[in-house]
């Protein structure tokens, strides 16, 4: 084989790996806990349940689903940012719980009973832009609190 072949050969396995594990992360991060198909029936069901509540022209984004609860967000179609919302299943129902476009408020998570694990896992991937272990007491002195000291006082 020529020098050109073998490097023709080396670039094709190249992008086929690379798209290999493109393909694998998308569907990683896209399903939440792991099952894509349960993920797709969630989702509708986060459509039909949350944006009537919101007016026309919204859109859902859906980054992670564990244990009831859904990690999205909810902005314009098309348009910029919008806010980070928790949701929660109840009653088969998905209901927002806790909204923030910077820190997670203390007692919308504690009233919503999100375990600090389910949190760390619902903010996985979110590095930088949330900190797990942490939330901001509003409704007191407007400070950092540790959420898992908070959640097991409660």
């Amino acid at each position: 084989m020529d020098k050109k072949r073998i490097i023709i050969i080396f670039l094709l396995i190249t992008v086929i790996l690379i798209v290999g594990i493109l393909v694998y992360y998308f569907q990683k991060s896209n399903s939440g806990n792991g099952n894509i198909e349960q993920s797709k029936s969630e989702y509708q069901e986060i459509n039909k349940d949350i944006l009537p509540l919101y007016e026309k022209g919204m859109s859902i984004d859906v980054y992670n689903i564990v244990e009831n609860f859904a990690l999205t967000t909810i902005g314009e179609e098309n348009g910029p940012g919008g806010a980070w919302v928790i949701l929660k299943k109840e009653e088969g129902k998905w209901k927002e719980v806790a909204a923030t476009e910077d820190e997670w408020p203390c007692d919308k998570l504690l009233k919503a009973d999100i375990s600090p694990s389910v949190l760390a896992v619902l903010l996985e991937n979110k590095e930088g832009r949330f900190n797990p272990s942490k939330c901001t007491d509003y409704n007191g002195d407007g400070e950092e609190k540790d959420y898992e000291k908070l959640y097991q006082e409660k």
